[in-house]
C-alpha cells in the first residue's frame, strides 16, 4: 500500500431531471469511506469536470465538503480560462478542501510560460501548491521536460504534486528529480505495481468507486 493510500476519482450521479443527486453522492462517499478510501478527487474526468456548469461544479464541492473532517479532498479546478479556475479554487478552499488540482488550460495551445502563469495564479488564489493533472490522452498536451519554463514551473512551489494519468511512468520519475518534494499519484490502477516501483505516493482512480 502506498503511503498516501487510495483516493476515489468520484463519479457524479444525476436524477431523472438531470440534476446532481445529492443523496446518491453522499451514499457513494460513505461507501468509499467504509471501504477504506483515503479521500476523493472531485470534479475530475470521472466527475464530468468540463461538462458541469459552474454552478453544478461548486455545488458538488459543497456536498463533498460535508466530509472534509473525515477524509482528504482534492478539488479539480482546471478550466480553459485562468479566472474560471481561480474562482473554483477559491470556492473549494473556502469550503475546506485540503488540495487543489488542475489540468493545464485547453484548446488555445498556450506556451509553457503561459501554462506556468496559470498555475501560479491558481496557487496564489488557493494559498497552496496545485496538483498538475497530467492526462495527455485527453488534454493533448504532453510535458516537455527539456523545456526551461516547464522545468521551472515544477520547481517553483506553485506545483505541489502530480496526478499522473499517463503510462509513461519514467516521466513521473523524471518529474520527481526536478523537485523531490512533489507528491506523485498514479492514475492507472492496472499499472499500480509499476507505479509503486517508481516511487509514487498513492493512487487516484475511477475503479475505486466500486472496488
Amino acid at each position: 500500500m502506498a503511503s498516501e493510500g487510495l483516493y476515489v476519482a468520484a463519479m457524479v450521479p444525476f436524477d431523472g431531471d438531470n440534476r446532481i443527486d445529492d443523496d446518491v453522492v453522499r451514499q457513494l462517499i460513505e461507501r468509499g469511506l467504509d471501504e477504506g478510501a483515503s479521500g476523493f478527487f472531485v470534479a475530475g474526468s470521472s466527475g464530468e469536470c468540463f461538462s458541469l456548469t459552474p454552478e453544478e461544479r461548486i455545488h458538488l464541492f459543497e456536498v463533498f465538503s460535508e466530509y472534509k473532517d473525515t477524509c482528504t479532498l482534492f478539488a479539480h479546478v482546471g478550466a480553459c480560462a485562468t479566472q474560471e479556475a481561480v474562482r473554483y479554487a477559491k470556492a473549494a478552499v473556502e469550503l475546506g478542501f485540503q488540495r487543489i488540482a488542475a489540468t493545464p488550460p485547453l484548446y488555445f495551445g498556450y506556451s509553457s510560460k503561459a501554462v506556468a502563469g496559470y498555475y501560479d495564479a491558481i496557487a496564489d488564489a488557493a494559498g497552496m501548491g496545485v496538483f498538475y493533472y497530467n492526462i495527455p490522452m485527453n488534454t493533448h498536451r504532453a510535458l516537455d521536460l527539456y523545456d526551461a519554463d516547464t522545468r521551472a514551473m515544477f520547481a517553483s512551489g506553485s506545483i505541489a504534486g502530480i496526478k499522473h494519468t499517463n503510462l509513461d511512468i519514467y516521466e513521473m520519475e523524471r518529474l520527481r528529480s526536478l523537485n523531490p518534494q512533489l507528491k506523485c499519484f498514479g492514475g492507472f490502477e492496472n499499472e499500480m505495481v509499476a507505479f509503486l516501483a517508481m516511487g509514487c505516493d498513492g493512487f487516484i482512480g475511477s475503479t475505486f468507486n466500486f472496488m
